[in-house]
């Protein structure tokens, strides 16, 4: 459609005011639509600005009769900015990268056995990896959401279940995970050995006695009892130690990782596959 100076000088009386939801998938489109062109080099950086944004601009003033919303006026401003930063340094990574099961056993095994900490970070890290949950999740942990456990008559396996109570966004929405391991087979992957062991160091506590915790106190105590940014920092700093770049992970490069170790476990198992996604 063809905009004249006329209209742009003139526009019409008329407005079409939008809902938030609809400014927001409004601004989300624009985002990814923008990368597209930068990305595969359709326009150039410069066009990106002066051409793309202009040309919204004039579209919202003359069908809207107001400026372009201010998130989506940013996210044009952001989509620019990192398209100018990719073409400057093309093999800048955008985001943190996964972190998988090799990356962690890396990771924990540099961890000094001597720090009193190390059940501590050994099991929050792996909790995060084996469920996929996010900082936030972790830092909610009750000892009440481990609500079943399960012994392989005649040896030390355990099945653990959990209830992961605050989800990003859905405070009320339950969702629940089980963990498999053996208690007493030390290895810097086996996610009971050092819940296990944490608390026990912690609480006093043991897997195999769950139906004993009410006696020890409140089950309303968290499991991993620091917020979700400490959670961040203690493991952006492991790797560093690991002889990875600082902060090179972040603790949803967990989350990430979660999926990633599923699908390279999977391989070229179809069934695996499909019950990943």
């Amino acid at each position: 459609m063809f905009i004249s100076a006329e209209d742009l000088a003139n526009p019409p009386a008329y407005t079409l005011p939008f809902s938030l939801e609809t400014q927001e998938n409004h601004r989300w489109f624009v985002k990814e639509f923008l990368f597209v062109l930068g990305i595969h080099g359709l326009v150039s950086v410069h066009s990106l600005d002066s051409t793309v944004r202009s040309a919204m601009i004039a579209l919202d003033t003359v069908h809207r009769g107001e400026p372009t919303p201010y998130p989506v006026h940013k996210a044009v401003v952001d989509e620019r900015s990192l398209m100018k930063k990719l073409k400057e340094t093309p093999d800048i990574l955008i985001g943190k990268p996964p972190l998988i099961a090799s990356d962690l056993l890396k990771i924990i095994s540099h961890i000094p056995s001597s720090l009193p900490d190390k059940p501590f970070e050994a099991s929050l890290f792996l909790f995060s990896l084996s469920t996929g949950a996010r900082a936030s999740t972790c830092a909610a942990r009750e000892l009440r959401d481990i609500e079943r456990i399960i012994c392989f008559k005649d040896t030390s396996v355990l099945l653990v279940t959990l209830r992961l109570r605050k989800m990003k966004g859905h405070y009320a929405q339950d969702s629940v995970a089980t963990l498999e391991g053996d208690l007493f087979a030390y290895s810097n992957l086996n996610v009971l050995f050092w819940l296990q062991k944490h608390l026990a160091h912690r609480l006093g506590l043991s897997l195999t006695s769950r139906e004993e915790w009410e006696k020890h106190g409140s089950l309303e105590e968290r499991i991993w009892p620091i917020g979700p940014d400490a959670m961040t920092i203690r493991l952006q700093n492991r790797p560093f130690q690991a002889v990875n770049p600082l902060q090179y992970f972040g603790f949803h490069s967990l989350r990430s990782g979660f999926i990633s170790s599923a699908l390279i476990k999977a391989g070229d198992d179809d069934r695996m596959n499909n019950a990943t996604f």
